[in-house]
């Protein structure tokens, strides 16, 4: 979905956040879908909102101390039943930490400490608490499909207006009131973004950064200690200490990096077996792609990790063995997705005017989508010196034949945009819709220069 992380240092205990988006004007948010290490414990969120305000008086997590199951705390109130039972991918949780999860219970209440002093702010009305049943229905599935430990589940809506979502430690799960109009009803599109969350807390990615930071620590502290020794300087930090020290922050980053690609690969995987169908991480990305890029000033950090290709084929094949009968799945048929390729400019015969060709594949629907292409004059170009931009925009119907089957789509730029014997120069992109309406998906922008 996204979908981006963020570790709070609150005393000397770290809280760990995912956020779908990165807050351009906060100093430390470095990197789209990758964990921010703020010093400050910023909170990191839409450039166009305040910081997420989570409610005040949640309860602190219970629970056992080892990560035996139980029974998730809501379970789903419609019932399907896949070709075969589906077991979690992870019984146990990783199998390389250890089954004691009281650092997790450490990690969860020092965030919970974090977010309450942020202030109250539940999303509670009539439209939120139905999407919230929604959302319940979905999260719990992913839960089962995916992950065994004792954990005290729990998704949380909150009032704020950026495009966001994030977990903390131990298996709780906040979704902001901004990302609802995104997502609504559709249950694909709301697996598409808890399971990267759900993937994140099950993994205890949290607790693995905490550990890895420790030991880069008490590392650092070692060298520091070495070089005092040696009579360097009085601090231990003279030359080669700053540069050990960004080689640390270095492999901190290049872990989080690691670790967003497992929850991107596992959350794909686990929507797929709880019954929503892979295409929807897409469908997904490319509507809150589009949303982010129209904001005023866009934020800098954009998600722009598309779903891994390579996992795509294993979670279609697990969708397709637990559920054959796309239909009949919790998620429903797969969505149309559009994939747009590099869209390509060409003169006319006579020169002047100039064709856009633009490469589609669209998948998943027996009935044409709508494309629309926009031309615009850039400001201050040649042939707008004397007015305001103006803006064309032209539609055409494209056929969906196939994910590996790219068609050509044609649109002719009219002649009162491409003046002859001037500079000028004119930005595009293409959009499309339904033919009810429903956004899609949207090109890269791209420019269309006309020389003397």
């Amino acid at each position: 979905m996204t979908r981006h992380f963020a570790l709070l240092l609150l005393l000397f205990v770290p809280v760990a956040k995912r956020c779908l988006i990165a807050e351009s004007s906060h100093h430390d948010c470095v990197s789209p879908l990758t964990w921010i290490t703020t010093s400050d414990g910023g909170y990191c969120g839409n450039t166009a909102s305040e910081s997420p305000q989570v409610p005040a008086g949640v309860e602190r997590p219970t629970g056992g101390e080892s990560q035996s199951p139980e029974k998730p705390t809501a379970a789903p109130h419609r019932q399907f039943t896949p070709a075969i039972p589906i077991a979690p991918l992870y019984p146990n949780g990783p199998l390389d930490l250890t089954a004691d999860v009281r650092l997790d219970k450490r990690l969860a209440s020092a965030a919970i400490q974090t977010v309450t002093r942020m202030g109250s702010g539940l999303a509670s009305d009539s439209e939120t608490s139905k999407l919230r049943d929604i959302g319940n229905d979905v999260f719990h599935r992913l839960i089962e499909a995916g992950f065994g430990q004792r954990y005290p589940w729990r998704l949380i809506l909150i009032d704020c207006a950026a495009r966001n979502a994030f977990s903390t430690p131990y298996g709780q799960v906040y979704v902001c009131r901004g990302l609802l109009s995104d997502i609504g009803d559709n249950p694909g599109l709301w697996a598409a973004v808890l399971s990267h969350e759900v993937a994140h807390s099950g993994l205890r990615h949290a607790v693995r950064e905490y550990m890895f930071q420790q030991r880069m620590r008490r590392a650092l502290g070692y060298s520091g200690a070495r070089r005092f020794a040696r009579g360097h300087d009085a601090n231990g930090r003279a030359g080669i200490w700053p540069g050990y020290s960004a080689a640390s922050a270095d492999a901190v980053k290049r872990l989080r990096s690691n670790l967003e690609i497992q929850a991107d690969e596992a959350g794909m995987l686990i929507m797929a077996r709880a019954g929503y169908h892979p295409d929807y991480s897409y469908a997904f990305h490319h509507v809150l792609d589009w949303e982010l890029r129209r904001q005023s000033p866009p934020p800098a950090l954009v998600s722009d990790q598309q779903p891994i290709e390579r996992t795509y084929a294993g979670a279609l094949a697990e969708f397709k063995k637990y559920w054959p009968d796309a239909a009949q799945s919790p998620g429903g048929l797969p969505p149309t997705v559009v994939f747009f390729g590099d869209i390509d400019t060409a003169k006319d015969r006579l020169g002047r005017l100039k064709t856009v060709s633009v490469p589609v594949v669209c998948c998943n629907s027996a009935k044409p989508i709508e494309l629309e292409a926009s031309f615009q004059q850039a400001v201050g170009s040649a042939q707008n010196a004397g007015g305001a931009s103006r803006k064309v925009s032209m539609t055409k119907k494209a056929s969906c034949s196939g994910r590996a089957d790219a068609r050509q789509t044609k649109f002719r730029i009219p002649a009162e945009l491409s003046a002859v014997g001037v500079d000028g120069e004119l930005s595009g992109v293409v959009l499309a819709y339904t033919k009810k309406g429903r956004f899609l998906g949207a090109s890269k922008e791209f420019e269309v220069r006309f020389p003397k």
